[in-house]
């Protein structure tokens, strides 16, 4: 998109900042802010300010794993043995898969000389800008990370739980209309019929059930149907990019605290500062997450535009990311349960 509309042709003044922050207001980026939440959780030193400088994703020769041992899930014996043997303990790693972030913008110097909007101010909104549709794409490709993840199986089969269903089919827990009121307490059910007691739980979901958060939650505890105990503040996290299946009255993804995580990195030569054929490559500390740092590069160019003779910016701001999730031996079971409430 050019900067049209504004060249100093008549006396013009700025919007106020309350207007332009409208229009720069952030999107919902729920999903990806909860897996970035779990990074140190699931990627220990990794995720660490010193951790993200070893890690390259660009490496063509080697690449970081996380490491873990498999559960053993052998049967306990019934007599002792002075001959006794075990197995072997067993470990196993995965590999992190990074994808790419994307998008740039540029500047004419000629255009921002005779405009309202110079350089300066270009180069912000630019940022802003690029920012945003990248944080967009990234928190698409974590909402499609939790889908395609979500497990396969699940204790609730054969731990029945009062108006709970699983379907194996497409991989989700039914909560019948009828348990509405108790929906939340019936997550927390189901996490611990699969093991998942002794962890808090993270849930992350449409904005039907943040509604349903939200009533319960702010009922007060002087009232006579208070169902503020199934909830706390931190427990979910909404997301406008979730919608709720035919005859579901709301949808969401839970899973182990911290055990579903995003990790970024950026390359060397953005890390580094280094400079050639008049291009920059540089880093950027995000201003709202925490550690997470972007990839700058800058290029100047010599080229007519809408003025003969001029110097042309090009920025492009990047990113290299990836999800990962804490590893279950099980066949077809993974730590993500996800759960719908249905209409009826």
């Amino acid at each position: 998109m050019a900067i049209t509309g504004t060249e100093i042709l008549q006396l013009q003044v700025g919007v106020d900042k309350l207007f332009q922050d409208v229009e720069n207001r952030d999107t919902d980026y729920g999903v990806f802010e909860k897996l970035w939440d779990g990074r140190k959780s699931l990627y220990g030193a990794l995720a660490t300010p010193e951790g993200m400088k070893t890690l390259d994703p660009e490496a063509s020769i080697t690449s970081a794993k996380l490491a873990s041992f498999e559960n053993k899930g052998d049967d306990a014996g019934t007599a002792r043995a002075s001959g006794h043997a075990g197995s072997s303990l067993s470990s196993t790693s995965q590999t992190i898969t990074w994808a790419t972030v994307t998008q740039g913008f540029g500047i004419s110097k000629k255009d921002a000389d005779s405009n309202f909007f110079k350089e300066e101010a270009q180069l912000a909104q630019g940022f802003l800008t690029a920012r945003q549709i990248c944080l967009k794409q990234m928190t698409d490709a974590a909402l499609a990370f939790l889908e395609a993840n979500k497990s396969g199986v699940s204790a609730v089969t054969s731990y029945p739980i009062n108006n709970v269903s699983f379907d194996g089919t497409n991989d989700i827990h039914n909560v019948a209309n009828g348990g509405k009121d108790l929906f939340f307490s019936i997550l927390q059910t189901i996490m611990k019929a699969n093991n998942y007691g002794n962890f808090g739980i993270d849930f992350i979901h449409d904005y039907n059930i943040m509604q349903l958060a939200n009533d319960y939650f702010h009922q007060g505890s002087g009232n006579d149907v208070n169902k503020q105990y199934q909830i706390s503040p931190n427990f979910s996290y909404a997301s406008t990019l979730i919608s709720a299946p035919a005859l579901s009255a709301g949808v969401g993804y839970m899973f182990p605290k911290g055990a579903v995580a995003a990790i970024s990195a950026i390359p060397k030569m953005n890390r580094r500062g280094d400079r050639g054929d008049n291009q920059i490559w540089g880093s950027i500390a995000d201003k709202v997450y925490p550690e997470l740092t972007w990839g700058v590069n800058v290029r100047e160019v010599a080229q007519d535009g809408s003025i003969n003779q001029d110097l042309h910016k090009y920025v492009e701001l990047s990113l290299d990311y990836s999800f990962g999730k804490a590893k279950l031996s099980a066949t077809d079971e993974t730590v993500i349960q996800k759960v719908a409430l249905l209409n009826a």
